[in-house]
């Protein structure tokens, strides 16, 4: 496109870069849109290789124009979040992160919560950014304090303890085994833990197992000091950076040329609770302003927020960023850049971090691509398979058959890439002509992409039928094997796998040692796997509209809103009149005929 800078506003304000077709491909933000915009255009100003690539898509550029560097950044926050531009850091996160909560209940209850579930925060403890640090932690702690670990409707109607009793890992409230005061005390314990308070928890499990051992209770001394003696384990794993009271986080980077990896270290009262790293790829924004769009994306509405972030550059917006964490949180947040001492040495801890990663990342990507190069020279195939795509069929004695298709991109697969489809209903299905029938309607569509290799699960006789299809397209530039279990085996297994090739009368045996056999195992055993809960799922529609056709005035609209809503004939049944009423097509007549017909089923 021609640039003309008078087009734009020197305000601050929010710009798209968009392509012919209106996609959007990058958004930004400026405290100048004139200014900013510019700089994009002029030669040799910016020498980033993805930059050319970028602005040589580039059709229109829209603006929008607001009235402070604020405004500009949660604008740039939504429509990131809206148009997930090919060239802005996405980070893959729900915002849902799982936190600990204590319920409130006469025995309380310890569990995993996410964190767009919270309402009652003051005994809500996290939030996590990994489930398995979350769920760690969880462990530890049903292991440490014998609090109840069933539900409240398990713990209304148990006569007995059951084995977690027996184990010493619960105290049965359910049959009152132990007092509200002592069940009380282990509930404290588990918040002086999960604050951070960990010296005043021995101190106090020390006196109780003193007291305990001077009234002559050695069983339950001995019970305090195994308790006392798993935390004092659990402290010396764990690194103690400073004594504080605060909470913070750091931020490190490490790139080369377009590629990036982000690490961010969680401490929590001077202990290092949590490590992750988020792999960035085409993203053009400069350093620090990768780092303001990792903190407007991981910050803003997060159910709890550190005291300070610890970053490598501070960004242009770091002032306007720290303002805008601060009235969200009961607490000011800080953004800086640590020039010295332990913080300084936590900032290089963070940048090894990411070099790390970056470094694991490169190697699993060199491990692929070497894979990805074994499997066409094993093969012969004329195409190196970057795109892989593999078909399974599943039916139930014939009811219900379904396909699907999954994909592989460079050696991963796909989930966006995920095909299904209801094959036509026979009366004795023909796995054969299923596979037809799918294939003819995949390479029929010319909006898709072509693969590069189509593997099928199955073996000569699939193989024959994909050639055909193919022939029949007119497609002769894609690569195809079929790949079947010894002796119709379909476990998941170590199996004697056979490849079946073209024009190969004889199949491939793959040693069971052999990293290619994985790679084509994990491949055909996704498809399977998909095709399976695709087929389970169609199984349970089709049950829903049986039973949905018995009542009278519910058409195809009204069957689809219950759907879903229940989801399965079960819940349809046990529903209550008030649940019913929550599906907005039904009307008075339709409730009446749905009650008559449930009461006949109950």
């Amino acid at each position: 496109m021609k640039f003309n800078k008078t087009l734009y506003s020197k305000k601050p304000g929010v710009y798209l870069m968009k392509t012919e077709s209106d996609n959007v491909l990058y958004v930004g933000k400026a405290k100048n849109l004139q200014v900013r915009l510019s700089q994009y255009f002029i030669p040799g100003h910016d020498s980033r290789p993805q930059i050319p690539l970028l602005i040589a898509k580039v059709y229109c550029i829209e603006t929008i124009v607001v009235s402070s560097e604020k405004e500009a950044l949660l604008l740039e926050h939504t429509l990131i979040k809206k148009h997930r531009p090919k060239y802005n850091f996405l980070l893959k996160d729900d915002k849902s992160y799982i936190c600990l909560e204590i319920t409130k209940h006469k025995w309380p209850l310890l569990r995993l919560v996410r964190s767009k579930d919270v309402k009652q925060k003051s005994d809500v403890f996290g939030p996590y950014t990994s489930g398995y640090a979350a769920r760690k932690m969880l462990y530890l702690l049903q292991r440490l304090f014998p609090l109840r670990e069933c539900s409240d409707f398990v713990l209304q109607n148990r006569t007995r303890p059951c084995i977690l009793f027996q184990m010493n890992r619960c105290s049965a409230p359910c049959v009152e085994k132990c007092t509200p005061e002592d069940y009380g005390s282990y509930v404290d314990q588990v918040r002086q833990f999960l604050k951070g308070q960990n010296k005043s928890i021995i101190r106090n499990l020390k006196q109780k197992m003193k007291e305990a051992s001077e009234q002559m209770e050695y069983e339950k001394a001995g019970h305090y000091l195994e308790m006392i003696k798993h935390i004092e384990s659990l402290l010396e794993k764990q690194n103690v950076i400073s004594q504080t009271s605060q909470n913070y986080d750091v931020l490190g980077l490490y790139r080369e040329e377009q590629a990036a990896t982000l690490s961010l270290l969680t401490f929590q009262k001077g202990y290092l609770v949590e490590s992750k790293t988020f792999p960035m790829l085409n993203e053009i924004e400069e350093d620090p302003e990768l780092i303001s769009s990792f903190i407007t994306q991981n910050y803003l509405g997060a159910a709890s927020l550190p005291h300070e972030i610890l970053v490598p550059w501070l960004p242009s917006s770091a002032t306007t960023l720290s303002s805008m964490l601060s009235q969200s949180s009961a607490h000011k947040v800080k953004i800086l850049v640590p020039q010295k001492g332990k913080k300084r040495d936590l900032a290089q801890m963070a940048y090894d971090n990411a070099k790390n990663a970056f470094s694991e990342e490169y190697r699993k990507q060199k491990s692929k691509e070497q894979l990805l190069l074994d499997l066409k020279e094993k093969c012969s195939l004329s195409n190196y398979p970057e795109v892989i795509e593999c078909f399974d069929n599943s039916h139930l004695s014939g009811s219900n058959p379904v396909s699907v298709m999954v994909t592989f991109q460079n050696g991963c697969y796909d989930k966006s890439k995920l095909r299904k489809y209801h094959l036509s209903q026979k009366q004795v299905f023909d796995d054969l002509k299923g596979m037809e029938e799918v294939l003819l309607r995949r390479y029929r569509n010319t909006d898709l992409l072509l693969p590069d290799l189509i593997i099928l699960d199955g073996g000569k006789n699939q193989l024959a039928v994909a050639q055909r299809v193919l022939s029949q397209l007119n497609i002769i530039n894609i690569d195809i094997i079929a790949l079947t279990k010894e002796a119709g085996r379909h476990d998941f297994g170590s199996t004697q796998e056979r490849l079946f090739l073209p024009e190969n009368p004889d199949p491939i045996i793959l040693s069971r040692r052999s990293n290619l056999l994985f790679f084509l195992q994990n491949i055909r055993d996704q498809a399977h796997k998909s095709a399976i809960l695709f087929q389970r799922k169609s199984r349970s529609k089709q049950t829903i509209k049986s039973v949905l056709d018995e009542i009278p005035g519910i058409g195809p609209k009204k069957k689809k809103a219950l759907i879903e809503r229940f989801k399965s004939p079960q819940k349809i049944l046990e529903a209550s009149l008030e649940q019913l009423r929550e599906v907005k097509i039904l009307n008075s007549s339709d409730l009446e005929n749905l009650q008559k017909f449930l009461s006949k089923k109950k």
